[in-house]
């Protein structure tokens, strides 16, 4: 009797089990044929599309940024400043005056080796003058000419001395910090100031002698600082060390970066990275790579049966690495969607259900670096070899320079070229102008001519006798 019970009671629990099986397999059926969704087995998976992105080899390294021109601006002499034409901070130009000294005695001399050379030419135009009528002898025109080239050289000298009481700046740029102050003593070598060129940076850097190889100058470089850790800038190589350091096994190599904006300062530490061989690759998430053995593959969430979405399984063949992305070299199209989450739950031709889609990479990763602009550096003119005894010759296209001394309060310095053939040239106007003669004549009545090695005679007297004969 109870046995009977017990049995009735498990048959009908086995009933309602089998009851709500059937009940679950029903509905699950008819949801299925109603909507279409996914099988309750498809896994949740987060999808990521293949994108162009760009690769390069790139070699790291560290340097440290300088200025395109600096100099520590200097006073070639001794002595107390009289003026001070500059501040810190301030952007001057080529040639620029950033201060003066005393020149008081300087001065003084330079006026009177002035007026040595004046009169110097008035007494060689005179000499000139009688030597070519043939009342001087020829050495006293020679000995005219020579003290008018020792003048003229005194004045040049004074002149010299009095440019380098004149500090200037020798390039454009930007000063640093002020040093002196009017009427303070300097002596030679004192700094006044720094003096930068920023608008292009220098920046060097030791690269291990195994990449001698492969740096070249035009090549690509990516720099980052601290300061603007987000920000990168690019430069060019220019120029590579002739040798390697015997003891680091490292070559120096200087790249230059364009600093237009002046954020970027002599100094500063900078990450370097030089690329060669950028190029448009196919890229995807690091996540999405999958490794067996020596196989590489991913998952790719394509179509199925009904229209379901499945996980295909792809061998790849995978190139370089970069800010969290892998090249693809082959194995995947462009656009194609590859699962980048959910990948440990997922098998090859399993049902997937796409939860989300990852963004596309940064713009700076899917776009090339443009080449910066930098200025074309100007080379020395090379002179054509000379033959013996000759003198090479510049091209005629080539640049000359030369310094002029500013006007001042001195007044306006004597220019004269000097020389045999101008005064010879001198001669030749005064003895073709009449009243130069008169002139040139009624000057000889109170000039002395030798008339010996040793002695001297009155010129009128020399000219009398040589009109008596």
């Amino acid at each position: 009797m109870a046995a009977g019970r017990r049995g009735s009671f498990l048959a009908v629990i086995v009933a309602i089990f089998v009851l709500m099986v059937l009940a679950v397999i029903v509905r699950e059926l008819f949801m299925l044929v109603t909507s279409g969704s996914p099988p309750p087995q498809a896994s949740p998976v987060v999808v990521a599309e293949v994108t162009p992105m760009v690769f390069a080899d790139t070699i790291t390294a560290v340097g440290t940024a300088r200025a395109n021109e600096s100099v520590a601006v200097t006073s070639k002499i001794s002595d107390t400043i009289s003026r001070v034409m500059f501040e810190s901070g301030d952007q001057v130009e080529a040639g620029q005056v950033l201060a003066e000294l005393v020149d008081a005695e300087e001065a003084a001399g330079l006026n009177a080796a002035r007026a040595t050379l004046e009169e110097a030419r008035r007494e060689r135009v005179r000499v000139a003058a009688l030597a070519e009528r043939g009342v001087a002898p020829a050495q006293r025109r020679d000995e005219a000419e020579s003290a008018y080239q020792r003048a003229a050289a005194q004045v040049s000298a004074i002149e010299a001395r009095m440019a380098d009481r004149i500090i200037r700046a020798p390039f454009a740029g930007e000063v640093g910090l002020r040093n002196i102050s009017a009427g303070e003593l300097i002596s030679t070598g004192t700094v006044i100031a720094t003096l930068n060129d920023v608008t292009i940076i220098k920046l060097d850097f030791a690269v291990p002698e195994r990449f001698v190889s492969s740096v070249r100058a035009g090549q690509l470089v990516n720099a980052r600082v601290s300061a603007w850790p987000e920000d990168v800038f690019t430069g060019l190589v220019t120029n590579i060390d002739n040798q390697i350091d015997p003891v680091s096994r490292t070559v120096t190599v200087r790249a230059e970066i364009p600093n237009d904006d002046g954020r970027l300062v002599p100094g500063m530490l900078m990450r370097v990275e030089v690329r060669r061989d950028e190029r448009m690759q196919a890229g995807i998430p690091e996540a999405a790579l999958m490794r067996l053995a020596d196989q590489s593959y991913v998952f790719v969430a394509g179509e199925g049966e009904e229209g379901h979405t499945i996980a295909q399984r792809r061998d790849v063949v995978t190139g370089l690495r970069s800010f969290g992305y892998i090249e693809i070299l082959s194995g995947l199209e462009d656009g194609e969607r590859i699962i980048v989450d959910g990948t440990h739950r997922t098998r090859d031709g399993g049902a997937v259900r796409v939860a989300s889609e990852r963004a596309a990479p940064p713009e700076r990763l899917r776009t090339l670096t443009p080449r910066p602009d930098l200025p074309v550096r100007q080379r020395a003119v090379a002179l054509p070899e000379a033959g013996p005894g000759e003198v090479a010759a510049a091209p005629a296209d080539a640049a000359q320079e030369s310094f002029v001394l500013p006007s001042s309060r001195l007044g306006t310095a004597v220019h004269e070229q000097g020389g045999a053939s101008e005064a010879e040239g001198d001669a030749g106007e005064v003895a073709d102008d009449p009243e130069a003669d008169t002139g040139a004549g009624q000057e000889a009545e109170s000039a002395q001519a030798p008339d010996s090695p040793g002695d001297t005679a009155p010129l009128d007297a020399a000219a009398d006798g040589e009109a008596g004969r």
